[in-house]
């Protein structure tokens, strides 16, 4: 009967401390659901900058491609005008 007892209460302590190592545990990995969905959440907004920084440059090299096509179109129109102005002058005193 003392033994009975005894036992009892060892199995009880043990059901203590098997249920007080099983809440750490479970708010342990609640935790780290959290921490995983704060991670998903800032990975997207890391991988959204990032798509938005590399369409800028993107964008921003196309414009100075374009401006830099401009330029040179508008130099080799002024270039034929200039040549053409030249052999007008010519042309007057043959």
């Amino acid at each position: 009967s003392t033994n009975y007892g005894t036992y009892l209460d060892e199995v009880d302590s043990a059901l203590d401390t098997v249920t007080t190592a099983l809440a750490r545990i479970g708010s342990m990995v609640n935790r780290m659901t959290i921490k995983e969905g704060n991670i998903a959440v800032s990975q997207v907004n890391t991988e959204a900058a990032f798509d938005r920084l590399m369409n800028a440059d993107m964008a921003m090299e196309q414009l100075n491609l374009t401006k830099m096509q401009i330029l040179q179109q508008t130099s080799t129109s002024m270039l034929a005008q200039a040549n053409y102005n030249s052999q007008a002058v010519l042309a007057l005193f043959q």
